[in-house]
């Protein structure tokens, strides 16, 4: 109880912070209560290859299918930032393909990536885009995941060993929101949000970390 109340001062002190100094001061503040981590990539892509990305909902389709193309452009968008490929694939190059080839679906992960002129895929196998814990609950609670494989085009997968993939899940906190259109906004962010966390499998990242509260000491325990 003791933790969570020194926690909530802690916030609230904070907001007043930034209320009172602006958010340059606030921004200051937050950096030496919640430090940024340097995280590592977990798999470095090979350098100098056009890059496709290939979110696949074949096994589970999506309620919305605009955030395939949302995933996909972040996912993208944080490859160019970060340099990690000599060039890119639009994704509705991979759409185009997918409508005009009636085979699409049985066509191997290499061979779509072959198709469309690329050395590498960074393939998906999506999960259910989940919305609403059921259809008639007011609130929302979007959920959103994954299975992430990167297969190069001649010699099929390089990572990760498992050959199911690397699991990468996004949860949002649940809303209350009338809006009409706010589920289609929903799967947009949640699609943008899974691109990102995928594009952090290959790239060194900053992550907020909570530092650890000093030990208090009381002499007459």
């Amino acid at each position: 109880m003791a933790k969570r109340y020194a926690t909530a001062l802690l916030v609230t002190g904070l907001v007043s912070l930034a209320t009172c100094a602006g958010c340059r001061a606030m921004a200051a503040t937050w950096t030496v209560f919640f430090p940024k981590e340097t995280v590592p990539a977990e798999f470095e892509l090979p350098p100098a290859k056009k890059v496709l990305v290939f979110p696949d909902d074949m096994f589970s389709p999506l309620s919305y299918p605009p955030a395939k193309r949302s995933l996909a452009k972040k996912l993208n968008d944080i490859l160019a930032e970060k340099k990690l490929a000599a060039d890119l694939i639009p994704y509705d190059e991979l759409r185009d393909l997918a409508a005009d080839d009636a085979d699409f679906n049985k066509l191997e992960v290499a061979t779509v990536g072959r198709k469309l002129g690329a050395d590498l895929v960074i393939y998906i196998v999506l999960d259910p885009l989940m919305l609403k814990d059921a259809p008639e609950d007011s609130l929302w609670h979007g959920r959103f995941g994954g299975r992430v494989r990167v297969v190069d085009v001649r010699k099929g997968r390089i990572w990760p060993e498992e050959s199911v993939g690397r699991q990468v899940s996004i949860v949002e906190q649940p809303a209350d929101n009338a809006s009409e259109t706010y589920g289609e906004k929903l799967a947009l962010t949640l699609g943008a949000k899974l691109g990102e966390k995928i594009g952090f499998l290959f790239a060194e990242h900053k992550e907020e970390i909570m530092r650890q509260p000093v030990p208090k000491f009381d002499p007459l325990e």
